[in-house]
């Protein structure tokens, strides 16, 4: 396999602060494709499978599980639903 990008951090040494979403790459399931990005949240209070999609589903329940990942805020540009509320 290729080597991850060096601004992205391997999910097995280092996981996100928060619940602000992050830019994630994982094995792609296309062949010649390498990597596959996303956006995605780590939320600590699953049990299992806490790589998340925006939606709430699991990374991992159409693919591959989360090899790396980076904050991306000028990407990412997030609002709390309910600061959005209040805009």
């Amino acid at each position: 396999m290729q080597p991850i990008p060096e601004d992205f951090v391997l999910a097995s040494r280092a996981v996100p602060k928060g619940s602000a979403p992050v830019l994630a790459l994982r094995r792609s399931p296309v062949t010649g494709l390498v990597f596959e990005a996303l956006t995605v949240r780590y939320d600590a209070e699953r049990s299992r499978n806490h790589w998340r999609r925006l939606d709430g589903s699991s990374v991992c329940d159409d693919g591959y599980d989360v090899l790396a990942w980076r904050e991306a805020p000028d990407l990412l540009a997030y609002r709390s639903p309910a600061s959005a509320s209040r805009a």
